[in-house]
């Protein structure tokens, strides 16, 4: 599927060859896609057959618009294309990890502003027009509903027309991917903030901790940061009182990594295509000697910014016997000009200090795992005079607390390095959920 774009836009005999320069895309991240697209789901109907997620099956015989075309074939694999820094670049919704953390450190006047959409006006039913192939090619209309929201407010309606398919299984997921993306995905946040915007591209993911809607701080700078331990500007008697509940988590920093852009030559290395089908890009170093890089390893091209230090646990709210794992790992420091601040040892773990830059007074966040989260040890229920009554919603704390992720969508440039974001929330469960047909 991404190929079929790829030709689309560059082949010079019938696509866009003789206006747009192929070296000005990003056909990496088109490799990317065409593996996404390629992967078998179900087909839906009797039995358990299977089909790619994307095909393209279209005919194009009238004269149209180039980038009105362009956009229409992405839409069948759920991306845009777009024109940024004077390359071109698609991006589609998929799961993804986030590339950046936000919180109150590092947005203006440390604040978010949200809006949400109605769950009155969601819709709940999906009418996907396309050509059915098992009917000689006949338009068809695919219906896909939300039963849940269909009881609740009666039926809310969108009319979609499927470009370039012809499997009803396909339609039904588009369907579904609607639904779900309309009804999961409702909450705009938007911000300002200076050079971090500069990395972020429409499509991508991002951290957002917002302390002003959480009764915790799970987020802020670091005092100081090594490979195997970090200390946080937040003092440990404003954390140790909820880390007995924190069973399990990550804790989240932000440390810069370099990428080779797309397109350029960096003076490091040049991307190219390799012969070998296991390992389908080369790194052509200045000195002549190439090394090859696997499919799981593009990820060099659009660098994580973030590391992770994982504490797990095997707590559970069925049998909540295990000690905490995460409050081991924190102390008091005791000395220096940060006596009285948090530090997290990372035990076992470290940093890599190599491929990024450990950067003091960088951007945390401690990102709560809902599961190992025993909230009857939080404060909020454990200080109460008669810890058997609870207020009401304790259980929801962890939820509440959650770091959330959120898509990029827009991002307009308000002054000289000063930047407003526009990010819609951002749920992954709606793929799986979506690929159920």
């Amino acid at each position: 599927m991404g190929l079929i774009h790829f030709v689309g836009r560059f082949i010079r005999r019938y696509g866009l060859g003789k206006y747009v320069d192929p070296d000005l895309t990003d056909k990496w991240t088109l490799y990317e896609i065409s593996k996404y697209c390629d992967q078998l789901v179900s087909s839906g109907g009797a039995g358990d057959g299977k089909e790619p997620r994307f095909t393209c099956n279209v005919l194009i015989s009238t004269r149209e618009d180039a980038y009105k075309v362009v956009n229409d074939m992405a839409s069948i694999f759920r991306a845009i294309v777009f024109y940024n820094a004077g390359l071109i670049f698609t991006s589609q919704d998929r799961p993804k990890d986030p590339l950046y953390i936000f919180n109150n450190s590092n947005v203006k006047d440390g604040e978010f502003t949200y809006s949400n959409t109605s769950k009155r006006v969601r819709r709940n039913v999906a009418l996907v027009r396309y050509n059915d192939k098992e009917n000689f090619y006949k338009p068809a209309v695919k219906y896909v509903e939300s039963r849940e929201g269909l009881i609740r407010f009666g039926i809310k309606e969108i009319e979609v027309s499927a470009f370039g398919c012809t499997s009803e299984g396909q339609a039904e997921r588009l369907g579904k991917w609607t639904l779900l993306s309309e009804n999961l995905e409702s909450e705009l946040v938007t911000f300002e903030t200076s050079l971090p915007a500069m990395y972020l591209k429409p499509g991508d993911i991002v951290f957002i901790q917002d302390q002003n809607r959480q009764n915790k701080i799970l987020g802020g700078r670091t005092y100081l940061l090594d490979k195997n331990y970090a200390i946080l500007d937040i003092k440990y008697e404003d954390i140790s009182g909820f880390l007995p509940a924190i069973n399990g988590c990550n804790f989240n920093v932000l440390t810069p990594a370099g990428n080779i852009e797309i397109g350029t030559e960096t003076g490091n290395a040049v991307l190219e295509f390799s012969a070998d089908n296991n390992r389908p890009f080369t790194v052509a170093k200045p000195d002549g000697q190439k090394t090859l890089v696997s499919g799981l390893e593009t990820s060099l091209i659009r660098k994580k910014q973030i590391q992770t230090i994982k504490f797990e646990s095997n707590y559970s709210v069925l049998d909540p016997t295990d000690t905490n794992v995460f409050g081991n790992y924190v102390t008091v420091e005791t000395t220096g000009n940060f006596e009285g601040y948090t530090k997290i040892h990372f035990g076992g773990q470290s940093l890599d200090d190599t491929e990024h830059t450990l950067m003091q007074n960088t951007v945390w966040t401690i990102e709560i795992d809902p599961d190992n989260y025993d909230y009857n040890k939080s404060p909020s229920v454990s200080g109460l005079s008669d810890p058997g009554v609870k207020y009401p919603g304790a259980s929801l704390e962890p939820y509440m607390d959650k770091t959330q992720k959120f898509r990029i969508l827009d991002i307009e440039e308000q002054k000289e390095y000063r930047y407003k974001i526009t990010a819609l929330q951002y749920d992954e469960t709606k793929y799986n959920l979506g690929d159920n047909v």
